[in-house]
């Protein structure tokens, strides 16, 4: 990444139009990208004093880069005021759940990371019908009450199955949310769910080893031993310098073929002290859970780049 000649041309570009929201925040990113969270957090601020309160996107990018950062009380805070402003998007509460589980408030955040596919479900909806609206030019005929009840048939839905949007999910963008959310599941020990989050997970991306890792590390805790092993061998065939995938299978097999284990395995018997190590910097990290580095979609139709891997958006925690 080239971040000092972006740096140079989105310096340019402020100075070209002082009032752009949308500059300060791509200046922002350049640096964060870099590891200059002042200047970072300078842009980011700059972005809010031009914005005249019609979006929440310099709120969620401070947000993000607290939570790079480690700050995760400020983090929280700029969350939560991006989400006050606007409820609509999912990406404030995606990330109030990435606050959450570092806190350690598994619940927490398996309730913001539902929410957070919720409202990416209702999202879609609204606009695969206005979609229709347009394409048929039957706007007459699809009134404001139709669309309203669409949606909350839809919320109806959501509170009697909440995994039903995890499982309508074809946008692999939500890929590191639904992991992130099989690994709060995990530690909350509801281990068929983080199994569901899990294959979710590898549908939309089959190319993610520590998709596999996880769900092996998942089969595992249930007792299917069997899979686990071949989901370790998945995981390393993809990543063969997987040291966790590695470690596991060992002990998969240990397991299956009935070996005694040396004293020094003794204390870590099983696979409670096992680093389940996705990749810190979160989507649940950066997403250090964060969403850094995707293509943000927002409610008004834009589109601010926060740079990053994809892959880098998984929670990054240590096993039950």
């Amino acid at each position: 990444g080239r971040y000092d000649v972006a740096q140079r041309h989105f310096c340019r570009a402020t100075r070209l139009q002082p009032k752009c929201t949308e500059s300060w925040i791509a200046f922002g990113n350049s640096f964060a990208m870099a590891d200059e969270s002042d200047q970072a957090l300078a842009a980011y601020r700059a972005a809010q004093r031009c914005d005249s309160g019609n979006t929440h996107m310099p709120f969620l990018q401070m947000g993000m880069e607290y939570l790079r950062t480690s700050h995760l009380t400020l983090a929280r805070h700029f969350f939560e005021c991006a989400m006050n402003r606007n409820p609509d998007d999912p990406l404030p509460a995606s990330e109030l759940g990435v606050c959450a589980y570092k806190h350690g408030q598994y619940e927490e955040a398996v309730a913001w990371s539902l929410q957070a596919m919720y409202l990416r479900e209702k999202l879609e909806q609204r606009m695969s019908l206005l979609c229709q609206v347009h394409s048929k030019s039957v706007a007459d005929e699809i009134s404001a009450p139709f669309l309203q009840s669409s949606l909350e048939s839809n919320t109806s839905v959501f509170a009697e199955e909440p995994l039903s949007c995890i499982l309508s999910c074809r946008d692999p963008y939500w890929e590191p949310t639904i992991s992130n959310l099989g690994h709060s599941y995990r530690k909350l020990r509801s281990y068929e769910k983080a199994v569901v989050c899990y294959e979710v997970a590898l549908r939309l991306c089959p190319s993610n080893s520590s998709n596999y890792t996880s769900l092996g590390l998942t089969k595992q805790f249930l007792g299917d031993v069997d899979g686990a092993i071949d989901l370790y061998h998945r995981a390393l065939t993809i990543k063969s310098d997987d040291n966790l995938a590695g470690d596991m299978l060992t002990r998969a097999l240990r397991e299956t073929l009935g070996r005694p284990q040396t004293s020094s395995e003794k204390n870590t018997r099983g696979i409670s002290t096992v680093d389940l190590n996705s990749g810190v910097c979160d989507s649940f990290g950066s997403t250090t859970l964060s969403r850094h580095g995707c293509l943000a979609p927002l409610i008004s139709g834009r589109y601010m780049i926060r740079p990053s891997n994809p892959h880098e958006r998984s929670i990054a925690d240590k096993a039950d």
